[in-house]
C-alpha cells in the first residue's frame, strides 16, 4: 500500500490562527474581568489603565491594543456574552415558534448560570459614563440580533422594517427587566424577571411570524401571476402565428 500523502505545509495555519484568536480573546476577557473587579473594589474613579493591565498580567501597551478607556473594558465582557444570545437563537430548531425561540435564547443561559451579581449591573446602570459605554456596546448587537430574527421568518432587515422593530422591542424589554430586578425590593431571580418580561411580548413575535408567512405567500402569488401572464403572452403569440399561417394561402391566391 502506498504511503499516505503528507499534509501540505499550510495545513497547520488555520490551527495556529485559531490559537492566536483564542489567546487574544482570553487576554481581552482577562482585562475586562480585571477592570470590573477593580471598579467594584475601588470605585471607577480610582481605577487606572496601569492597574488594570497589572491585574491582568499584561503591559499597558497591550491593554491599549484592546480598549481605549476603562469604561469600555468594564463593559466588554458583558457585551461579548450578550452576543451569545444571537448564537443561541440561530441554533434553535427552525420549527420552533419565534416567541419560544427568543425566550429560550435569552433566558435559558441565565437559568443555567448562577444568579448575576447585582453590584456588577448596578455599576453599569448607575454610573453615567459606564452606562453610556454599556448602551453603546449593546447597540452594536442590535443588527445581528435583528438579522437572526428576520432569518427565522423569511425576511431581511435591509428591506423589512418589522424584524428591526421586534428586535428593538425585545431589547427594551430586557433592559426594563434588568432595571426592575435591580430594585432593592425585587426578590425574584433575574431569569424569572426576564422570562416574565419576554412572555408579555409573545403576540409581537407571533404577529411578525404571520407577516413573514403572508410575505412569502404574496411572493408566491406574484410569481404565479407572472407565470400565468407569460403563458398568456405565449398563447397569444401562438394564436397570432396561427392567424398569419392561415392568411398566407389567401395572400398567395390574390397574387
Amino acid at each position: 500500500m502506498p504511503p499516505a500523502p503528507s499534509a501540505p505545509a499550510t495545513a497547520s495555519r488555520p490551527s495556529s490562527a485559531g490559537l492566536r484568536e483564542r489567546k487574544k480573546e482570553a487576554t481581552r476577557e482577562a482585562l475586562s474581568m480585571a477592570a470590573l473587579r477593580l471598579a467594584l473594589e475601588r470605585g471607577i474613579a480610582n481605577v487606572r489603565v496601569g492597574d488594570i493591565a497589572a491585574a491582568a498580567g499584561v503591559s499597558p501597551r497591550t491593554y491599549n491594543n484592546y480598549f481605549s478607556n476603562r469604561e469600555q473594558a468594564i463593559c466588554a465582557l458583558g457585551a461579548q456574552r450578550a452576543l451569545l444570545i444571537v448564537s443561541a437563537l440561530n441554533e434553535r430548531p427552525a420549527s420552533e415558534a419565534l416567541a419560544e425561540a427568543l425566550v429560550h435564547a435569552m433566558v435559558d443561559r441565565n437559568d443555567a448560570q448562577s444568579e448575576p451579581d447585582k453590584d456588577v449591573f448596578r455599576l453599569m446602570m448607575c454610573d453615567e459614563v459606564v452606562r453610556g459605554e454599556w448602551f453603546k456596546a449593546t447597540a452594536a448587537i442590535h443588527r445581528p440580533f435583528a438579522d437572526a430574527i428576520a432569518a427565522r421568518v423569511g425576511m431581511g432587515t435591509a428591506v423589512d422594517l418589522l424584524p428591526n422593530i421586534v428586535a428593538s422591542t425585545y431589547e427594551a424589554a430586557a433592559r426594563a427587566a434588568m432595571l426592575f430586578w435591580l430594585r432593592p425590593e425585587c426578590t425574584q431571580a433575574y431569569a424569572s424577571v426576564l422570562r416574565d418580561a419576554l412572555t408579555v411580548l409573545a403576540p409581537v413575535a407571533e404577529a411578525l411570524e404571520h407577516a413573514g408567512k403572508q410575505a412569502v405567500a404574496d411572493q408566491a402569488g406574484g410569481d404565479q401571476a407572472g407565470g400565468d401572464q407569460a403563458g398568456g403572452d405565449q398563447a397569444g403569440g401562438d394564436q397570432a402565428g396561427g392567424d398569419r399561417a392561415g392568411g398566407e394561402p389567401l395572400l398567395s391566391q390574390a397574387v
